[in-house]
């Protein structure tokens, strides 16, 4: 419904030739440099259809583009309705953007129990939606912006960040 015709779990035989090489600092975990990981089991998984059950996750796992991650940030920033029509209900939208950490804790004083590798976004005063990681507290992170600001990092050193108070979305795409 959102036209996202560029987002799925793999990336079709048609459109491969579009699909970049990525590249991965290992230095998170311990080991030295940066690693074209484009030819790894990892990379070559998004050339495959995924099969099985569990081999895809909403949370991880797909494949998109600057147009269609727009679309869905859009629509995201329009409480739910994109091009006229409403896809989510303000209610959801509202909900999926509303601290659900226990005892509205944030991902900062939760890190201990669930490592370093669970998020980027493990500042102060930043919680966990439904779908996202939501600003609750922006002067405890330190980071300029609005309360109630939405963002989420991907793999290939992709994140977006949406601010509906200021009406301001930016998605970086850095591979």
């Amino acid at each position: 419904p959102l036209g996202m015709v560029d987002t799925a779990f793999f990336v079709p035989a048609e459109k491969q030739h579009r699909f970049c090489d990525c590249y991965w600092n290992t230095q998170s975990i311990g080991k030295k440099g940066i690693v074209n990981i484009s030819t790894s089991d990892g990379q070559l998984k998004y050339l495959r259809e995924p099969s099985g059950t569990g081999s895809t996750a909403g949370g991880g796992g797909l494949v998109s583009t600057m147009y269609d991650y727009l679309r869905f940030c859009q629509c995201i920033m329009n409480g739910g309705e994109l091009d006229g029509a409403r896809l989510v209900s303000v209610k959801t939208v509202e909900w999926m953007a509303t601290n659900h950490l226990p005892q509205d804790q944030d991902l900062a004083a939760m890190l201990p129990d669930l490592g370093p590798q669970y998020t980027e976004t493990a500042q102060p005063g930043q919680g966990f939606g439904l779908g996202f990681s939501v600003s609750f507290n922006h002067a405890a992170g330190h980071v300029i912006g609005s309360n109630g600001n939405l963002f989420w990092g991907g793999l290939a050193n992709t994140v977006f960040w949406l601010d509906p108070e200021e009406e301001i979305l930016c998605i970086w795409m850095t591979q």
